[in-house]
């Protein structure tokens, strides 16, 4: 909500251990909307109710900001066009534009270049998701990444496959993930814990 009788946002989170000072990616989507809208005499209050695990890599905190930007530009009257929101977003990190569309997307460049498509995954199919009480950092991941150990493989080719073939036939050599090399090496029990799911029936990629 506007923050009426205030010269700061005020700022409050439901999860333990999430920052709530100006580090938090909310309050920097609310400064990054005064910003590009000349609005600096407007201030929200923001309850912040996460759900999603922190230090997941499921793009909680990107989540949250683009949720933020999109709420603060509906607070003020939409003085931004969505295309200006994603646009605005690649300023606060890479993953936030995604969470701006509507649909399933597939991202290039950083991340923060996007182009809707048809979901890889059937309507209606389950799907489960295994987080350990363990969390990593995306920058502590980034900082292990080995850059010449990359993937040469055409990212175009691969959601072609995907998309054509499906998430379920889609051969293992084609499930590539860059950072999952660096996440093993930070945080073994991943690693541990991804050999013991692929001992489970059922559980493929």
């Amino acid at each position: 909500s506007l923050a009426t009788k205030s010269d700061d946002d005020e700022f409050s989170c439901n999860m333990a251990g999430v920052p709530t000072d100006s580090s938090n990616l909310v309050l920097r989507a609310l400064e990054l909307m005064r910003q590009k809208t000349d609005r600096k005499d407007v201030f929200f209050n923001a309850d912040l109710v996460k759900r999603v695990p922190a230090q997941a890599g499921l793009g909680g905190g990107s989540a949250n900001a683009a949720t933020a930007m999109w709420g603060a530009n509906e607070l003020m009257g939409r003085p931004a066009t969505l295309d200006q929101l994603i646009e605005w977003s690649g300023e606060l990190g890479s993953d936030i534009t995604f969470f701006l569309s509507r649909g399933t997307a597939y991202c290039t460049g950083r991340g923060e270049v996007m182009t809707p498509i048809d979901p890889p995954i059937p309507s209606g199919a389950k799907l489960s998701i295994v987080k350990p009480d363990l969390g990593l950092s995306t920058p502590k991941v980034f900082q292990a990444l080995d850059y010449d150990q990359l993937s040469t493989e055409d990212p175009q080719m691969l959601c072609d496959t995907f998309l054509k073939e499906g998430v379920v036939d889609t051969k293992d050599e084609y499930y590539i993930n860059d950072l999952e090399q660096p996440a093993f090496d930070c945080l073994p029990q991943l690693k541990a814990l991804k050999e013991e799911l692929l001992g489970v029936e059922g559980f493929d990629h």
